[in-house]
């Protein structure tokens, strides 16, 4: 009776041996993985995006201007394109050809669509400022017209 004691107390003693051991590393796993989490946070903060958005844009820019003269003069607005179909609904007509990992370079005069893993200009056009155009031809709407006299003859 009393082997049959020790065998059930040490058969116990396996048994949570075998539990702290699993809980020991469910802890150690937990511990593992909000560690990462919380350098991959610091990783994204918004210092380290902007850094890494200003080096693509200087990328695709650089590559750009390789292949289609640029004046250095004007900083663009830089994007990747991630739905294709969005910008199509748009505008058909200029994202026709457009893909998803294509960029679109915005400059004041004109939009540029750039695919950079074929180092190919998919399309270019000017952009008109609406604005500036109505404002235009208000003002010349506005302005008398200019009437040439005969009074000299």
């Amino acid at each position: 009776m009393e082997n049959q004691t020790v065998s059930n107390s040490n058969k116990m003693y396996k048994i949570i041996v075998v539990i702290a051991l699993i809980a020991t590393m469910l802890a150690v796993g937990a511990a593992a993985f909000f560690y990462n989490d919380a350098q991959d946070s610091k990783e994204q903060s918004p210092e380290v995006v902007a850094e890494n958005n200003l080096a693509e844009t200087e990328k695709i820019v650089s590559e750009l201007s390789e292949i289609l003269f640029i004046s250095s003069d004007q900083e663009p607005t830089v994007a990747r394109v991630e739905d294709p179909a969005v910008l199509q609904q748009s505008n058909p007509d200029f994202y026709r050809n457009i893909q998803v990992g294509d960029y679109l370079v915005l400059y004041p005069q004109r939009a540029i669509i750039y695919r950079s893993s074929e180092t190919q200009i998919i399309n270019v056009a000017p952009i008109i400022n609406t604005d500036q155009l109505q404002a235009t031809q208000e003002e010349q709407s506005t302005q008398p017209a200019v009437e040439n006299s005969d009074e000299d003859n």
